[in-house]
């Protein structure tokens, strides 16, 4: 390659807005310039571009080296579907990295040409691979080919954390964490009465019992209307940029979330939590780290459960650091080799 710098067109998510995308997309960022052997720059797109690829985005795209889409829930009905025609003409090298599957409990499926666009995206890519089992599998089903495409997890695992002392963490206390999906899910109406009475019984259980510090995660500015609704004694908000609230998850002894990135931060940050999953993508998190039972289905929500699963997995928290470690050892490893892959692919451009 005959240019000085390996310019890198990098396709993600914009919602900055979301403490989850900005995790990924930091995360990506961190990645780059780690494991890219070589001097880059990198220009960024919302994944957007991809449903119309007019001439104008199209150069754009072209006269990038490599082109990096990802990670992230882009398997979803409103990113779709993809411009096939014009995915078509994009020239240089396409990797996806660490893209997930998404359907909401009640949310609208994927249909035929979502997913015709889906299958042109993965055969058109130089490397493709998903963040769980679940998009695996969707994908295979479409008629990609399972050798094409490598498990890697969720790239906002190994976010860097930046130390922040805005919140203080009484070293001396339990400290909880909550987190609540902000709602864009469309069936949240259905079961809000019984997910904020069971939070505010972990909430105030967990007060009452141990003295512990509650500490309400906000990962989007939209939960501002639904921890107006939380009586939780002692309730403090975290509402910081990504890697500093990577960082609060690190100081913190238990979480209960429901967003996503909720579980995907405490799990890098190898806290143990409960997840109350509102998705496919929850429960496909789950199952890829091998602990399917601290996802629980917000359609299987019963009174007094979140309570009694919370403390069985604050008793046993040891036990599931220790399980969270050696589960992220092998995802490392396996981002590690397909970073490989891509350094290949940029080795041998011309």
């Amino acid at each position: 390659m005959s240019k000085k710098l390996l310019k890198i067109g990098h396709i993600h998510i914009w919602d900055r807005k979301n403490k989850g995308n900005d995790a990924i997309t930091k995360s990506v960022r961190d990645m780059l310039s780690q494991e890219i052997k070589m001097p880059l720059e990198v220009e960024e797109f919302p994944v957007e571009i991809l449903q119309n690829l007019n001439e104008v985005n199209l150069k754009r795209l072209n006269d990038c080296d490599l082109i990096l889409v990802g990670g992230g829930g882009i398997y979803h009905h409103y990113f779709l579907p993809f411009d096939i025609k014009n995915i078509r003409k994009i020239e240089p090298p396409l990797v996806v990295f660490g893209a997930g599957y998404i359907k909401e409990i009640g949310g609208q499926s994927i249909d035929d040409a979502d997913k015709e666009s889906l299958f042109e995206l993965n055969d058109h890519a130089a490397l493709s691979s998903v963040r769980d089992f679940k998009t695996m599998e969707f994908l295979s089903d479409l008629g990609v080919a399972q050798g094409k495409i490598d498990i890697v997890g969720d790239p906002a695992i190994f976010l860097q954390g930046n130390c922040n002392d805005d919140v203080k963490f009484d070293t001396g206390r339990i400290k909880i964490g909550l987190n609540i999906n902000y709602s864009n899910w469309p069936g949240f109406i259905k079961y809000e009465e019984l997910i904020i009475n069971s939070y505010n019984q972990v909430g105030n259980y967990f007060f009452k019992k141990f003295g512990a510090q509650i500490y309400y995660l906000k990962h989007h500015p939209d939960e501002s209307g639904i921890i107006k609704k939380l009586d939780i004694e002692n309730l403090e908000i975290v509402d910081l940029e990504a890697r500093s609230q990577k960082y609060a998850y690190a100081r913190l002894d238990l979480v209960l979330g429901m967003m996503l990135h909720s579980a995907v931060l405490a799990f890098g940050a190898e806290t143990p939590f409960i997840n109350l999953g509102y998705d496919i993508r929850n429960k496909s998190f789950g199952d890829f780290i091998g602990l399917p039972e601290l996802v629980i289905c917000a359609n299987e929500l019963q009174e007094n459960m979140l309570a009694g699963r919370m403390l069985d997995v604050f008793e046993r928290g040891e036990e599931y650091r220790k399980k969270i470690r050696l589960r992220k050892e092998e995802i490392f490893q396996s981002q590690t080799d397909f970073w490989g892959k891509i350094n290949n692919v940029a080795l041998n451009l011309k």
